[in-house]
């Protein structure tokens, strides 16, 4: 016997993606939501749960609930589980839905990387993306030392991608070289050298993060 759904996806909504600037993450995330409510023919009233994830830059919080004007909410949360994040939210509004918690939710995602033209997303997504400007160039400052390599595992690291991600580590091992080599004239640095210093500092390793059995 057929079991029916008692939960549904009933509307979407997408912004505008790409080269954009001057805009918040709250913007972004509140038009997405009254995008989402047109396009199930609800009104803002109907909502009665939200939960949000900010992404890397942590452009949107808890206050969405107040800029966006929502009353009443019986649900309210703010997510983070990496690259598994939006799954996570879909499954964490069913189960609200069917045991009585909310009627509808709303699962919204922000994130604004390019802060001004010049700064790249994959640089802030790449070091971690804090919203700290380096001194001087206008670009994210990111997360100190190698650290902004278990942010990218955490995005990235799903499976079947292992080989990317040592990719991506093999590369930072090379570029951690070569700038090391162009502090100064005499200050060349060999493999060898690099592979003692990484015995005492050693960079994160690429690891699967979020296991999908298809």
């Amino acid at each position: 016997m057929a079991r029916q759904a008692k939960s549904a996806i009933v509307g979407l909504g997408i912004t505008e993606m790409g080269k954009v600037y001057g805009r918040s993450g709250t913007s972004l995330a509140l038009q997405a939501i009254n995008l989402a409510l047109a396009d199930a023919g609800l009104k803002k009233e109907d909502l009665d749960g939200l939960l949000i994830n900010a992404g890397i830059t942590n452009s949107i919080g808890l206050n969405l609930q107040n800029a966006g004007g929502f009353k009443d909410l019986r649900l309210l949360n703010h997510m983070n589980a990496a690259g598994s994040t939006a799954c996570q939210m879909v499954q964490y509004a069913s189960m609200a839905v069917q045991n009585g918690m909310a009627n509808y939710v709303a699962c919204v995602f922000a994130d604004t990387p390019l802060a001004a033209p010049g700064a790249s997303a994959g640089a802030a997504y790449g070091t971690g993306g804090t919203r700290a400007a380096s001194p001087g160039n206008g670009r994210p400052a990111g997360i100190p030392g190698f650290a902004g390599l278990n942010a990218h595992y955490g995005y990235f690291g799903v499976t079947s991608n292992y080989r990317a991600l040592a990719r991506f580590h093999r590369e930072t091992r090379h570029i951690w070289r070569k700038w090391l080599s162009r502090r100064s004239n005499t200050g060349y640095v060999d493999w060898s050298h690099l592979l003692a210093l990484l015995e005492r500092f050693p960079l994160p390793p690429p690891r699967i993060m979020h296991r999908y059995v298809t």
